[in-house]
């Protein structure tokens, strides 16, 4: 929700990405832009939901295995798509690849604040946390 302090331009749409941890630290920051789908705020954020702590979870189960890897990294699957849609904005769950698009623009159709929901795979990891050099 950070890209709200950097105002808005006009009608053009604001559209960020963060993961799922973030948005359980934060998701009733949600609330505050909800009221303003009555002026057209285009705001729509993607989450990528792997339940997880995963660039923890990573380091831990390279330096401890599997027994002892998925220690406190694991979170539940949570739906911020209806916790979005809660709080007057529109929430969307995506379980396929091909249905992230068309997903974001309906939430961009909307014109409400908007959370496309996107699960992913917890047991794939991005490149950036397999090289980081604290794991190597």
């Amino acid at each position: 929700m950070f890209t709200l302090r950097g105002g808005v331009a006009g009608d053009r749409p604001r559209l960020y990405h963060e993961a799922d941890h973030q948005t359980c630290h934060h998701c009733a920051a949600y609330a505050a832009p909800s009221g303003n789908h009555q002026h057209g705020f285009p705001l729509v954020s993607v989450v990528g939901n792997n339940a997880g702590w995963n660039q923890i979870r990573f380091g831990q189960l390279s330096k401890y295995g599997q027994k002892r890897g998925d220690v406190a990294n694991k979170l539940s699957p949570t739906r911020y798509d209806v916790i979005v849609e809660a709080m007057g904005g529109y929430g969307e769950l995506v379980t396929q690849p091909q249905d992230i698009r068309p997903a974001m623009e309906r939430a961009r159709a909307s014109v409400k604040p908007s959370c496309v929901n996107v699960i992913l795979d917890p047991d794939i990891y991005s490149s950036g946390t397999m090289n980081q050099t604290m794991y190597k």
